[in-house]
């Protein structure tokens, strides 16, 4: 299996927000009013971020290949133990599983657009598009005990 890319997004996961929409009356009753649909600044801003960092970290642009997207997003561990995560298991102090918002399809959604990111040029993007991710694995877990929260990144060409 051909690795695309593997990084390490050292920052807490933000899952991808809803798109904007904002209406506009123009002057006069003879024209009907027009919606602008646009990206949150936030959302915008950590695609444009993470694409920076994935084009240091591999040699491909412009994939047009089936690929599987792997994302592991490590959220900052409380203090005390949530309600579904069991005793033991939190008691370990490693990673546990993390059943609370964001999402993580909103998490995957937002890696995905990253590394397709059609703000950009092709040349830029790794991926012409996030419709080329056939496999998308999800992966939602608390930080073990003194371990930061990051997002966790492998896109690996997929294979028969």
């Amino acid at each position: 299996m051909t690795v695309l890319l593997e990084m390490v997004w050292p920052f807490p996961p933000l899952g991808k927000e809803r798109p904007r929409g904002r209406v506009f009356w123009p002057q006069g009753k003879s024209r009907p009013p027009s919606v602008n649909i646009y990206t949150p600044t936030r959302t915008d801003h950590e695609e444009r971020d993470m694409l920076n960092t994935a084009r240091f970290l591999t040699r491909y642009r412009d994939l047009c290949t089936m690929a599987r997207l792997h994302v592991c997003a490590v959220k900052a561990r409380p203090k005390a133990r949530p309600a579904l995560v069991p005793r033991e298991v939190w008691a370990t102090g490693r990673r546990c599983p993390r059943p609370v918002d964001p999402d993580g399809d909103n998490v995957i959604k937002l890696v995905a657009d990253a590394l397709s990111r059609k703000k950009e040029p092709p040349s830029q993007r790794i991926l012409r598009h996030d419709g080329l991710i056939v496999e998308w694995y999800q992966l939602d877990q608390y930080a073990a005990r003194g371990e930061s929260p990051c997002v966790e990144i492998e896109l690996l060409q997929w294979e028969f």
